[in-house]
């Protein structure tokens, strides 16, 4: 399996593209997303996961993990 891991820290200066670590391991990084690149996502794939994601975010859902909101 060949995945991306995008990331980001906690506290990022100005959340710029620029401050995304990226590459094909893990970057230890506070927030991370992964996407296998054998599965032929699309951007409108990954896309419709992220406004999914922030749907189950802003609806409160992630508390249960130890996130405040």
């Amino acid at each position: 399996m060949a995945s991306i891991f995008i990331g980001l820290n906690r506290g990022a200066p100005n959340l710029q593209p620029e401050n995304l670590a990226v590459g094909t391991s893990t970057n230890a990084t506070d927030m991370e997303l992964r996407y296998d690149e054998t599965k032929a996502l699309t951007r409108e794939d990954v896309m419709n996961f992220l406004d999914t994601l922030r749907v189950y975010l802003l609806a409160g859902n992630i508390s249960q993990t130890g996130i405040a909101l």
